[in-house]
């Protein structure tokens, strides 16, 4: 190596995006950083580097390790020439090849893959891979710095892996910006991304940050104002920690001057290294009265009594145009934001029906203003998914989704039977995932470009997991994911009109899915009306149609206007596999299964004002809510699975149907002794941050292993930040109070030896680590270097739930970041156990892995140990 003074001038470069970063995070600042590690003097834009790829890569296995020939991703030290056995490649190896980089960008192509033939033979699912790029810096002494990225998933310094931004959605600006220390001497750093069939572009550049704390306005979650209209709402702002220091005190003010009312929000700590996307209130003193189409608000955050400040920019809308707005999720308290286009014209007396309109990936949720024109009738109101990619409209995208629909019956005097859904692409799939799974809510839908499931749009067999894993443990992911995969719940549109629009020229989302859709619909004789316009691809216009045609179809919408719900169907037909998801449709609900995930159905039918009818599958317990206009107070017989019961009916009260152990049914609620699952407390792992919930890092065992607790916290907070615009806590285990018990689901990281509230519960759960070993039910597992994920009622508060993330020992705690739940489709259920071949096998390495039963104990049939 040269010396520090010669390197660093070569590397580093003075650039207008440093200048624009620096603008854009500080308008004005007094807080100094003499009490912290220095920054990098300025923006580095590294320019030699080491490139390598492609690895195939299944889709949602990111996580692969495909550089384990040469000791892995976390330690390698690549040099020219260096090869690698790959799949893709002509003669079955790559190897690493000098590249340089513009400005920060680097441009890959691969001509050693012959593209044409690994997408005839297999498709999309054939050219997913995976590229890696490698490089050294030399610093003369630590220093603090923010890492920016683009269209680069992870990065790993200096052995430490943390993630960046995969997406890339905003092209030459700063979305997401990592704290990282940089340690004196030589750092290694190493990016891995995606790749295709297309030439990879992607970015990394290295920030300096002068200040303890900074802002990230690029990510600001702010409504919109309404002239003459007071302005009171939620806005998110996301402040980071670049020390390696614990920040007590940090407060965060918001408005000031003539127009915004000085609201005040205390952290009282944040954890180094960390972002936060901070939930403030955001207050006009009055009726916003401008002839401006944007105010600006100020916003100051303090410490130890230094500051830092910003101005941020508010759209002004005019009464009658669409506009943004925003509210708390029930999830876990962050602040998200959905665009309404209201109606035209509004009269607030008046009723109105809803069209919520999923929008389609890397889509935001202003796409409603642009593409669908105001309607006479009805609200048209755009969700966010969390983020414009967010969780496809599953987990917490359908969260949103609904969460967004409360919100406007709350705010407005929406009609309840005139509700409807529709979206395109990625939202015509959430349109099938939300609308199927809650058919009860919705007068009709419309998916337009829907898929249907991933393992029909982009398949899952270039998997590791689907290579290496035994047929059991391959059926228990699927279990997981089961409930994700829409045709399996067709049935559940016994009462939901569906009108489906699809370009027949598709490329993209190819038409088989709306007519594998259209044909299971037609088969159960549903109402359903299919239109696939010849010659269109994925998204069309037509003349003559105003809006975006594709969404904004004439037919679409009049098919959507004409639709009025019937809340109390004589018969119901409802289809579910996990009751953690949902457990009713309309006066039907199913309350306990005999065989968990499997597939799980009731019809039940109103025969006369005494006579019910019902038919069921795989289920232990339902209860029935005696619809009013349907059913007639006095003797009410019922007919189940062929059996006859009876009962007087004195009032609408629910009426509950146990399952015997003899197969039969008696009209009892049982008694639950200890503990069951039901919605909140079901499982699976993800089940953990449906609900608020905060990370507590262990701190009481080695001070490496306290260092591999909180590096996985916070790596974690920032990819639930980054994924799904979420705000979560990250605290030590020494600051858990009563209060947190109460009221937070408790996601832990580290293992008894080395976090105290794991330690506290250890003895309660099934699964634990004593010693080294794991302890599964009453035996230890052989295994070595294991990590180990379980989610269970939290012994310390039964009405809540705790994840434990922990390892055997060092090696194993590390491995606990490989797998997580934070993205779609994850199929991670109640408990995961896996060593290091996680890493190149997929579930192939998995060592168990499976669901609790009802009561919350080990089942042999519900899972799956390997004991060599």
């Amino acid at each position: 190596m040269q010396n520090q003074k010669r390197k660093e001038k070569a590397m580093q470069r003075r650039t207008s995006f440093a200048l624009a970063v620096a603008l854009l995070l500080f308008s004005s600042t007094q807080l100094q950083a003499n009490d912290y590690l220095p920054s990098v003097d300025d923006t580095l834009t590294i320019k030699n580097w080491l490139a390598v790829g492609p690895f195939s890569t299944g889709t949602r296995e990111g996580y692969i390790d495909h550089l384990t020939d040469q000791g892995g991703e976390e330690v390698i030290q690549p040099y020219e020439g260096l090869q690698h056995p790959s799949i893709m490649a002509q003669g079955g190896t790559v190897s690493w090849k000098k590249v340089e980089s513009k400005d920060g960008m680097l441009k890959l192509s691969y001509e050693n893959v012959n593209w044409e033939a690994l997408q005839a033979h297999h498709g999309w699912a054939g050219t997913g891979g995976t590229g890696y790029a490698y490089t050294q810096i030399e610093m003369n002494g630590p220093r603090r710095a923010l890492i920016m990225t683009e269209k680069v998933g992870s990065f790993w310094l200096n052995g430490w892996h943390y993630y960046g931004d995969v997406y890339g959605i905003r092209r030459g600006k700063v979305r997401v910006l990592v704290p990282v220390l940089l340690q004196k001497g030589t750092n290694r750093i190493l990016l891995k991304f995606g790749v295709g069939r297309k030439r990879k572009s992607l970015i990394f550049k290295i920030i300096p940050q002068k200040e303890a704390l900074a802002f990230n306005l690029l990510d600001v979650t702010v409504p919109d104002a309404i002239a003459g209209k007071a302005l009171k709402a939620w806005m998110a702002i996301p402040l980071i920690n670049t020390t390696g220091q614990t920040l007590k005190g940090v407060v965060l003010k918001v408005g000031s001057g003539e127009i915004f009312e000085e609201t005040e929000t205390i952290l009282p700590s944040m954890a180094p290294l960390t972002i936060e996307k901070v939930p403030v209130r955001l207050e006009t003193k009055g009726e916003v009265l401008t002839d401006k189409d944007t105010l600006f608000v100020a916003i100051v955050a303090e410490v130890a009594g230094k500051r830092i400040s910003a101005r941020i920019p508010v759209r002004v809308r005019q009464p009658g145009q669409a506009f943004r707005t925003t509210y708390r999720s029930s999830a876990d308290s962050s602040v998200q934001e959905f665009t309404v286009v209201p109606p035209k014209p509004f009269r607030p007396d008046n009723t109105y029906g809803l069209i919520l309109a999923l929008h389609g990936a890397s889509v935001p949720s202003g796409w409603v203003e642009g593409c669908y024109t105001p309607k006479s009738w009805a609200f048209v109101v755009g969700p966010t998914n969390r983020r414009p990619y967010g969780f496809d409209w599953q987990d917490w995208g359908r969260i949103d989704a609904l969460e967004v629909l409360n919100q406007m019956i709350k705010r407005y005097r929406i009609e309840p039977d005139r509700i409807y859904l529709t979206g395109h692409s990625m939202g015509g799939h959430g349109t099938w995932h939300v609308g199927l799974h809650h058919a009860d809510l919705f007068a009709a839908i419309a998916p337009s470009a829907g898929w249907t499931s991933f393992n029909l749009y982009v398949p899952f067999f270039m998997r590791r997991t689907y290579i290496y894993a035994p047929p059991k443990l391959r059926s228990i992911r699927n279990m997981a994911l089961r409930e994700d995969r829409a045709e399996v719940f067709l049935k559940n549109a016994l009462n939901l009109p569906v009108y489906i629009l699809q370009g027949g020229d598709d490329d993209e989302v190819p038409p088989v899915h709306a007519r594998i859709m259209f044909q299971g619909l037609k088969q159960l004789g549903y109402d359903v009306t299919y239109q696939e316009i010849p010659g269109k691809k994925h998204w069309w216009d037509q003349e003559g149609v105003d809006g975006t045609a594709c969404v904004n179809y004439p037919a679409l919408i009049e098919f959507l206007r004409n639709r009025v719900r019937n809340p109390v169907p004589r018969k119901v037909v409802f289809k579910t596999t996990d009751l953690g998801l949902n457990n009713r449709m309309y006066w039907v609900q199913i309350d306990q299964l005999v065989r968990l995930y499997r597939d799980a159905t009731v019809v039940a039918e109103v025969k006369s004002t005494h006579q019910l009818d019902l038919e069921t599958s795989n289920i232990a317990q339902f209860t029935i809510f005696p619809p009013k206009d349907l059913i007639e107070l006095g003797i009410l017989h019922f007919k189940v699975n062929n059996q006859r019961l009876s009962t007087r009916l004195r009032n609408y009260s629910p009426i509950t149907f146990s399952r015997t152990r003899r197969g039969r049914f008696v009209l009892r609620r049982p008694r639950h002794k200890g503990l069951w699952k039901r919605p909140g407390l079901y499982g699976p792992i993800k089940d953990a941050y449906f609900s608020p919930f905060i990370f507590v890092y262990g701190t009481t065992g080695t001070p490496e292993e306290t260092r591999v607790n909180l590096h996985i916290a916070r790596n974690k907070a920032q990819k639930w930040w980054y994924r799904g615009n979420g705000w979560v806590r990250v605290i030590p285990d020494t600051s858990i109070t009563r209060s947190i018990i109460e009221n937070y689901n408790l996601i832990l990281f580290g293992g008894p030896g080395s976090n105290l509230i794991t330690r506290r519960i250890a003895t309660q759960l099934p699964i634990s680590i004593h010693g080294h070993r794991v302890k599964f039910g009453d035996k230890k597992l052989p295994q070595k270097h294991l990590a180990v994920k379980v989610v269970y009622p939290n012994p310390l508060n039964r009405e809540k739930l705790v994840l434990v993330n922990a390892g055997t020992d060092l090696q194993g705690m590390k491995l606990v970041e490989v797998l997580d739940t934070l993205h779609a489709s994850a199929g991670l259920p109640d408990y995961v156990i896996y060593g290091k071949g996680i890493k190149t096998q997929g579930w192939g390495g998995m060592v168990a892995a499976g669901f609790f039963d009802g009561n919350w104990k080990l089942d042999p049939s519900l899972g799956i140990v390997i004991l060599q």
